[in-house]
């Protein structure tokens, strides 16, 4: 009976866990969006910028 209950315990931590890993990757996926975003918007709006600054983009 108990390593049914350890069993299940360590089941529920497992789901729980991999939800976690699925939350941290999908806002690391968000962050990554924006930032991907920002560097394009950076790139379009560098008319300004010197040329070799330009070129990094």
């Amino acid at each position: 009976m108990r390593s049914e209950l350890a069993q299940k315990e360590s089941e529920q931590l497992d789901a729980w866990l991999q939800a976690l890993r699925n939350q941290l990757n999908n806002q690391r996926q968000r962050e990554a969006e924006k930032a991907l975003e920002s560097t394009e918007l950076l790139a379009e709006n560098s008319e300004n910028l010197p040329p070799d600054i330009v070129a990094q983009f």
